[in-house]
């Protein structure tokens, strides 16, 4: 079969899932919680986790983003510095919310990807807003906090 968008069968889209999961732009975890029959809370709380756009805008601060989570990982927290992981949603070599799942998951088939967008921005920029952010510190509870890049150790620094 063809990998394209819609199948994400390839060995390299299969690569991106157990790599590091996509982000969602602000609005799309909900339908993910309602796909699942879940709350948002308990989606989150159990298969989301929050990652940062650093140095993004909302009062000159990082941006806060809402992923899946990492297998191996806590759910429902801040991702360590520098994540990398195979996505919870990644199962049997498909995508368990494929219909539903995050924005650059859906617009970045790496078979398919022109490099031309920066689809990390992108997302990140959708969750640039008050609101968003806000979204973000009620699910956790508390206000999110960025993880040192843990990537520096492997250098002394």
């Amino acid at each position: 079969m063809h990998c394209t968008k819609e199948s994400g069968v390839c060995a390299s889209c299969q690569a991106a899932c157990r790599n590091k999961p996509g982000w969602f732009k602000a609005g799309e975890a909900e339908k993910v919680a309602q796909y699942l029959g879940v709350s948002l809370k308990e989606l989150f709380r159990d298969k989301l986790a929050v990652d940062w756009w650093v140095g993004g805008s909302v009062n000159s601060g990082d941006i806060y983003v809402l992923s899946p989570a990492l297998i191996g990982e806590d759910a429902g927290t801040e991702f360590p510095g520098d994540p990398r992981g195979e996505c919870v949603f990644f199962r049997d070599g498909r995508c368990e919310i494929h219909a539903v799942k995050p924005f650059e998951c859906a617009e970045s088939v790496p078979c398919e990807h022109s490099g031309k967008r920066n689809l990390h921005k992108e997302a990140a920029d959708s969750w640039n807003t008050k609101k968003h952010q806000s979204q973000i510190v009620k699910l956790l509870g508390r206000q999110p906090e960025s993880a040192e890049f843990e990537g520096f150790g492997l250098f002394g620094l």
